[in-house]
């Protein structure tokens, strides 16, 4: 069935998927070139495109995220940014995905399911939930610099890194107003790309924006689970599960 439905999608919708997936991408490197900027780093856009979209393919094949690492090296190797401040904005970048990606999961769930969420989904929203709280707690003690006596123990070059990390880290979110946007058009650019697949398949009928929207975020939500590549097989049966 799963082939013969292969067979006979529609394949400018499947095509537009595509199109819309990698463009994806084009937004993703405007952001991270914004919060470069914020963190003092001011790079191109064009040699960033790259570095961004080898990191997510090494993230679909290797478990624990190591493909943001690897983005950190290749921006120090190519752009010559500070491998320490590359990954805190990596870090913030990260944060602010998940946070707009929660509240946006809320909203479509309250639409979608009112108030009787299914039993499964709710250990990852409380799980997303404390790991938003957790960073943005996290973020406001390293702005307010806490205990920075402290690591003035440690070597000084290794205090140096963590202070690029710092730096690269809070200065990131200096522009709210454009980065939020620009996260939730990501956000809405992966159910688009989803309401594609399925409706070049032909099964969209009996699902609207917020249902599409929904499938999209748990999807992204369960590839933040660092010990599988890409999130795979979690990702499949979470999305089984919500349609």
């Amino acid at each position: 069935d799963a082939w013969a439905r292969i067979r006979h999608a529609n394949l400018s919708l499947y095509v537009a998927a595509i199109v819309v997936y990698y463009a994806s991408f084009l937004v993703r490197t405007w952001r991270w070139k914004l919060l470069l900027r914020n963190a003092g780093e001011d790079r191109p856009s064009l040699p960033l495109l790259p570095i961004l979209m080898v990191s997510f393919f090494v993230n679909c094949v290797v478990p624990a995220k190591m493909g943001d690492i690897y983005r950190a090296y290749l921006a120090r190797l190519r752009q010559r940014v500070p491998a320490a401040r590359a990954l805190g904005t990596i870090i913030a970048e990260r944060l602010l995905d998940l946070v707009v990606l929660m509240v946006l999961l809320l909203v479509a769930g309250a639409i979608v399911f009112h108030d009787r969420a299914p039993a499964v989904l709710i250990p990852y929203l409380v799980a997303g939930v404390m790991v938003c709280a957790a960073g943005i707690g996290a973020i406001l003690v390293m702005r307010a610099g806490r205990g920075q006596r402290l690591l003035r123990l440690l070597p000084e070059a290794v205090f140096h890194r963590y202070e690029s990390f710092r730096m690269g880290t809070v200065e990131s979110f200096s522009n709210l107003p454009v980065l939020v946007p620009l996260t939730a058009s990501v956000w809405a650019m992966e159910s688009g790309r989803l309401a594609l697949v399925v409706y070049a398949l032909g099964d969209g009928s009996s699902l609207g924006a917020a249902q599409l929207l929904l499938i999209a975020l748990v999807a992204a939500l369960l590839t933040t689970v660092p010990f599988l590549p890409g999130g795979l097989g979690l990702v499949e049966a979470g999305m089984v599960g919500v349609l």
